[in-house]
């Protein structure tokens, strides 16, 4: 029995360098920043729609603010409000249905996410406040359709995406898997600079999100990068959220993916060869090969400058 395997090299979350090894292809995608959003004062409801980020504020104790968008039955949304400074601010987000009942809403802590299916077509409220404390400060709404994503950008198998993450801000990436295949996805640090803790999520154009061997959902979060193998389930078109863990982070960053099951953009190596290349910071440099059952391999990836 011959089996082909896999390597993935991945640069430092804050170096890059000239390796032995053929770098996969990368891509750079600049996702499209969401244009300035009005802030309502206290009470007052104020628009979001699909795809925006909202920079806004909890002026006093107790304070509540509203945005409304409209939603279609059937569709799921997701909704993530996050403090923009490591300020004692604790938030929450909540859905509210056009004839004001609870819809569905996020634990309450620096950062306030959820998902949810709606159930009837109209116009929704999304409800910010601090709910347990009367510290106050600035924070970031975003709202995003898991059905038809907006803002978001399509990613292809193999390739690496680089960009820059503002505080409280989400990057959102699609992309479509068959039943049965296991995607790697990896979203990291890319300068020395940067604060973030990356975390991301994925969800289905349900809402539900796959899972990994072990059962769980497939997210990650980590001080420098954040990577996981996801098992698909169902055909889909899938969605990423990529932010900061403890949502005042910021800075440059890396998001990759490649399908386990039907690889792209990778290098088929051949034995006793050596393949260089220059991998970028936070960059992901994909190859295989192919053994029988028994062998023995030995496998080198190095640094080939001071």
């Amino acid at each position: 029995m011959r089996v082909t395997f896999t390597a993935h090299f991945l640069s430092g979350p804050w170096w890059a360098g000239i390796f032995l090894g053929v770098l996969a292809l990368f891509l750079a995608v600049n996702i499209r920043a969401s244009e300035a959003m009005s802030c309502p004062a206290g009470s007052t409801a104020g628009d979001i729609g699909f795809g925006e980020h909202i920079a806004c504020s909890i002026d006093v104790a107790g304070e509540q603010d509203f945005f409304t968008f409209s939603g279609v039955s059937g569709e799921a949304v997701y909704v993530r409000v996050a403090r923009t400074n490591p300020s004692p601010l604790v938030l929450e987000a909540r859905i509210f249905r056009p004839d004001n009942s609870s819809l569905c809403n996020g634990t309450t802590a620096s950062f306030s996410d959820t998902a949810c299916v709606l159930n009837v077509t109209g116009t929704f409220k999304i409800r910010v406040s601090n709910p347990v404390s009367s510290a106050t400060g600035p924070y970031v709404l975003y709202l995003q359709n898991l059905t038809t994503p907006v803002n978001a950008a399509a990613a292809s198998y193999g390739d690496n995406y680089p960009g820059n993450l503002a505080a409280g801000h989400v990057a959102a990436f699609t992309f479509s898997a068959l039943a049965g295949e296991n995607i790697f996805v990896r979203f990291a640090q890319a300068a020395p600079s940067a604060s973030l803790d990356p975390e991301f999520k994925i969800y289905g154009s349900g809402g539900v999100a796959p899972v990994t061997l072990l059962g769980q959902d497939c997210k990650r979060f980590s001080s420098t990068s954040a990577f996981r193998d996801c098992n698909i389930d169902v055909d889909d078109a899938y969605t990423v959220l990529a932010f900061d863990h403890n949502a005042s982070g910021s800075g440059d960053y890396v998001f990759y993916l490649q399908n386990e099951s039907h690889r792209q953009n990778t290098t088929v190596t051949t034995f006793g060869q050596n393949y260089s290349g220059i991998l970028g910071p936070g960059q992901v440099a994909d190859f295989t090969f192919t053994a029988a059952e028994n062998e023995a391999v030995y496998v080198r990836f190095a640094r080939a400058a001071a």
